[in-house]
């Protein structure tokens, strides 16, 4: 993942009243403090740009050049690269201001080893947002709410660096964080879900995937929602609402509901899909289990082969149409539980990554509470250990309590949310 970061107020503290009263006091000029928190030099005194400028050019570019570091910022940027993540230093320093921005900005960061891979520099704020775009940057770190809004706008995950100055529209950005550890904690969890909903559609495949702006549509014969649902992938210049009527064509043309899934990343589209008349359609959890229990299969564990390990789901769910598996076959376990020589339970896992996902346990209806699905459970975790898994997820609907509380038995805890909504009023499998 590509992470964009903000230099000046975002990795540096400039302060801009102190520098600038000296040099007003020097200069026996007239200008009056209005206001000392304000993120431009023309806003803190009575100033006209071109007075900033003229303070600049006589040496008030030492406000940026000389600043301190933010606490933590430099072991944040540290830890997202030792993480495998690429950080951009992206910033507004222009060249009117500054002569040479990008050499400036890096010598900077350099004297206060601050690390990163790339410097880009005269970008606006308003046009932060399509840079990441055009880029493949996952994720923008700003002060700048204006910044922010424009990269979310672009589907660019916007982690605001809370200022007094910026507070007002703190609400309207989906993460924030009024120090680094509060960001790096944000920028983490991004990066978590966004790798764990990888891992889970790897596990989970539809039969047809198409591609269309940063979104992908995912069609299969199954009534599957897992299956049959848009998710947002990459940045994009076009805005959801240019994109929606395509897209509802699309699934009214096969027949299916047009829903999307979203996480607990996507509020920004989440809102956009609510003002355009799309409902809640399901709810669920990604729990995950962070340390993968030594288990032995229990007594009356059955490992199957797929062609088998259909036929039992079926005999237990009585669903005819199954999403497809055979092309996970080769990573995939199939486990069963009999009682006199017919299926009662069934469940699968898959291992992806670092992570094994628990998928399609299901327990026959007359056989619920009699224990089996914790006896699968237990037989699922086995495998997962089997596998060499470093972590064991799995995706549960809301409104299952009796699944979550099998599963926070065995020590699981939520990761994060997520939900369908739909335009459409068309019945599916969780």
């Amino acid at each position: 993942m590509k992470i964009a970061v903000d230099l000046d107020d975002t990795l540096s503290m400039v302060d801009r009243a102190r520098g600038a009263g000296a040099y007003i006091a020097r200069n026996g000029l007239p200008f009056r403090l209005k206001d000392a928190d304000a993120p431009k030099l023309a806003e803190v005194y009575d100033w006209t740009e071109e007075d900033a400028l003229a303070f600049v050019r006589d040496g008030g570019i030492a406000l940026f050049t000389d600043a301190k570091a933010r606490k933590g910022a430099r072991e944040a940027l540290a830890g997202w690269r030792t993480a495998g993540h690429g950080v951009v230093v992206l910033t507004a320093r222009m060249k009117e201001w500054f002569v040479n921005p990008e050499p400036v900005s890096r010598d900077w960061l350099e004297k206060r080893r601050i690390p990163f891979d790339e410097v880009v520099s005269d970008v606006p704020a308003a046009e932060k947002g399509k840079y990441c775009a055009r880029s493949g940057i996952s994720v923008l770190v700003d002060d700048n709410a204006e910044a922010c809004l424009s990269a979310q706008r672009c589907g660019v995950y916007a982690v605001l660096a809370l200022r007094k100055y910026n507070l007002a529209r703190a609400k309207e950005i989906a993460f924030g964080g009024g120090n680094w550890a509060g960001i790096d904690a944000a920028v983490r969890r991004i990066a978590e879900i966004s790798a764990l909903e990888e891992e889970f559609y790897r596990s989970c495949l539809s039969r047809r995937r198409e591609s269309y702006e940063g979104w992908e549509l995912r069609f299969d014969d199954c009534e599957d929602r897992r299956c049959n649902h848009i998710r947002p992938v990459a940045p994009s210049f076009l805005s959801a609402e240019e994109k929606l009527m395509l897209c509802e064509m699309c699934y009214r043309t096969e027949g299916k509901a047009c829903r999307f899934r979203l996480t607990d990343l996507d509020g920004a589209l989440d809102a956009v899909l609510t003002a355009c008349g799309y409902r809640e359609e399901a709810r669920g959890e990604c729990l995950i289990l962070r340390n993968v229990p030594v288990l032995s299969y229990p007594a009356g564990i059955e490992i199957n082969d797929l062609a088998r390990w259909k036929e039992a789901f079926r005999s237990v769910t009585g669903e005819e149409k199954l999403r497809p598996l055979s092309r996970i076959e080769g990573r995939s376990t199939f486990l069963s539980v009999c009682e006199e020589g017919r299926p009662v339970a069934v469940g699968m896992v898959t291992v992806e990554g670092a992570s094994a996902w628990i998928g399609d346990l299901r327990v026959r209806a007359d056989r619920r509470g009699m224990g089996y699905g914790k006896k699968l459970t237990a037989g699922l975790l086995a495998a997962c250990g089997k596998a060499g898994a470093a972590r064991v997820c799995v995706q549960v609907a809301s409104e299952d309590t009796a699944a979550r509380s099998l599963f926070r038995l065995f020590g699981f805890g939520k990761a994060y949310g997520y939900a369908y909504k739909t335009l459409d009023a068309v019945d599916g499998v969780f």
